[in-house]
């Protein structure tokens, strides 16, 4: 079987070694941005006689990709960061894989929205790109269960863990097979994520609201076992822009990063925030919440 040769964009090494392994295609390319190039996907590359290329901006990958136009039959991104210009996508087909809904979650820090937001499910959509951001051709989607458990770390591992599913999704589409995609024509992108954004508002939030806008950061409960020994495996993992959720307490403003333990205990039935030694204590609805300050900033 003549396999697809495909080249691959961004620096997702667990999207590029799935792009390797595949039956159905050749990986021909590799392009990385030269601020997300690693030591793993140069000795990768190296020694799979990869192409690899170093890129600083969207008309350095067009012109780069004109060279492949005759060569490779598609690209695929990873939750790429860079806009890619028009004048490229004429000459080349470019999928992407977005880690969220592109109905309701799209650009800006997908996961960390999906935490914040309670979601039940983690989204993974493959869609063929267009000069709109996140928009036009949706091929498939996956739902990953969003456990209470969960962190930014953990939900990449399951995500990777379905990357072979996608792959073979976009293979059965570029050869014409019978898959139903749908046209994303709603506007409505997410913000990015900046320090200020998170705010646990003490009246309004619920208990799962405060624990949500806190773990997205990636914290690690003492008492979660299952991922409390889970490493980063490669060094291409998403970097965190964020410094923690905001809490502002009679005139005080203090940054959140961590969870150190959540204690249920009934009785609680007022809310009230106080310090113990360096941690802030939440107590509300019947939950006491044990919190990290980052004192850098306080």
């Amino acid at each position: 079987m003549d396999k697809n040769k495909i080249g691959y964009i961004w620096y997702c090494l667990n999207v590029i070694e799935g792009l390797y392994y595949s039956e159905k295609f050749e990986l021909k390319a590799i392009f990385v941005p030269k601020n997300r190039i690693t030591s793993l996907i140069s000795l990768f590359a190296n020694s799979r006689n990869i192409d690899l290329y170093i890129i600083e901006n969207a008309e350095e990958l067009h012109n780069v990709l004109v060279k492949y136009e005759k060569i490779i039959s598609c690209c695929l991104m990873y939750d790429c960061g860079i806009i890619i210009k028009k004048e490229t996508i004429d000459i080349i087909d470019i999928f992407n894989i977005h880690p969220g809904d592109l109905h309701t979650n799209r650009w800006n820090n997908p996961l960390e929205y999906s935490l914040i937001n309670n979601d039940e499910y983690i989204t993974i959509s493959l869609h063929k790109i267009s000069e709109k951001i996140d928009m036009w051709l949706l091929i498939c989607t996956l739902k990953i269960p969003l456990l209470i458990r969960d962190t930014l770390d953990s939900i990449e591992i399951k995500i990777y863990d379905h990357i072979d599913q996608i792959i073979e999704k976009l293979y059965k589409f570029i050869n014409n097979e019978n898959i139903e995609t749908e046209n994303i024509l709603h506007w409505g992108y997410n913000k990015k994520i900046s320090n200020n954004l998170i705010v646990i508002d003490i009246k309004k939030d619920r208990p799962i609201d405060i624990y949500n806008k806190i773990r997205w950061t990636g914290f690690h409960l003492k008492d979660n076992d299952h991922y409390s020994e889970i490493k980063p495996l490669h060094e291409q993992f998403r970097p965190r822009y964020n410094k923690g959720a905001n809490l502002f307490v009679d005139q005080e403003s203090f940054v959140i990063t961590d969870i150190v333990r959540v204690e249920l205990d009934l009785h609680l039935n007022k809310t009230k925030v106080y310090k113990i030694n360096d941690n802030i204590v939440i107590e509300k609805d019947g939950y006491r919440f044990i919190l990290k300050v980052d004192t850098k900033t306080n």
